[in-house]
């Protein structure tokens, strides 16, 4: 269910004007992720450039199960990589942090897979909710 709607957000926001400089929006959401619950979607791409913008989202009022405040945000890490792990394509790799940040990477004309993964290491037989973190992540192509 989570991955349909996930497919339905990138078919909704794949439709949004495209920005100044000729820049389409492929990807932008602020979304949850948890451990073990990684996020992967492909699109197809032109030949151009490609702008990842990621930033954590502060847990306003998060607690662990113990009922403390949670005092820091959890690694996620966000990329872009060629479909079938074509070796000479490029990619990108990031880990978001509460500092808004942007990667850019030529493409070449093919599939390429976003990704977003939480790097939290719950305790064995923790509630994986309580280490979730939000984060934004922004996807956009540039032709050549």
């Amino acid at each position: 269910m989570r991955r349909l709607l996930v497919l339905l957000c990138v078919f909704m926001l794949s439709a949004t004007p495209a920005q100044a400089q000729g820049d389409r929006v492929l990807f932008d959401v602020t979304t949850i992720v948890l451990p073990d619950s990684p996020i992967n979607i492909c699109i197809r791409l032109d030949g151009g450039t490609a702008a990842l913008t990621t930033r954590l989202v502060k847990a306003e009022g998060a607690t662990m199960p113990d009922g403390r405040p949670r005092v820091s945000e959890f690694p996620v890490d966000v990329g872009l990589y060629a479909y079938r792990g074509r070796s000479d394509a490029p990619g990108l790799s990031t880990t978001a942090t509460l500092a808004e940040a942007v990667s850019i990477t030529p493409v070449e004309a093919g599939v390429y897979c976003l990704y977003v993964v939480n790097r939290a290491a719950p305790p064995a037989g923790a509630n994986p909710n309580f280490w979730g973190q939000w984060v934004a992540v922004k996807l956009t192509h540039a032709g050549p």
